[in-house]
């Protein structure tokens, strides 16, 4: 869910040609989503989780930009549906 309110917010802004700093989306999109009644399974779900889906998406615009511009095959983000799993990227660093 926050990666299709992130998408809605940067797609509103890129038609009004403003940009949207990853902070704004963070506070736009996970504080407020956890805040209204409808998404109160928000506050069950870890802000790791949640952070993440932001940098992914975030990742999937870059990808794209930098296919417009001939230097890879990427195709803009796309809205997803809710999937009951939640997935966490680990970054290992050895000691």
């Amino acid at each position: 869910m926050v990666w299709n309110d992130a998408l809605a917010l940067r797609q509103e802004a890129r038609k009004r040609r403003e940009r949207i700093s990853g902070n704004d989306a963070v506070k736009l999109c996970i504080t407020q989503a956890k805040g209204a009644s409808e998404r109160a399974w928000l506050a069950g779900v870890g802000n790791i989780a949640l952070q993440q889906s932001l940098r992914d998406l975030d990742q999937a615009f870059r990808n794209w930009w930098w296919s417009l511009k001939g230097k890879g095959r990427a195709r803009a983000p796309r809205f997803k549906r809710r999937h009951n799993r939640t997935r966490f990227h680990v970054h290992y660093t050895p000691t």
